[in-house]
């Protein structure tokens, strides 16, 4: 059995107003979001991850035959 999840990660070039307490320096350039996907092996532990720019269903099927094709080495 695989136990496969996502974890959204922020992308951003600079620390942001919340840790300078200064909004006048805007946004950064190319901030979004990636996403982590991650497959674990139940029997062995072992784990694979990839980070992926989003969750839609071709990355996500094309994520989890590299994870099994992994797992079977």
């Amino acid at each position: 059995m695989i136990h496969v999840d996502t974890k959204q990660l922020a992308r951003f070039e600079r620390v942001g107003h919340r840790i300078t307490g200064d909004r006048r320096l805007g946004s950064s350039r190319g901030a979004g979001y990636e996403k982590a996907h991650v497959a674990i092996d139940d029997a062995t532990r072992l784990a694979y991850v990839e980070v992926l720019p989003d969750e839609k269903q071709a990355t996500t099927v094309g994520f989890l035959l590299r994870a099994v094709r992994r797992q079977s080495v």
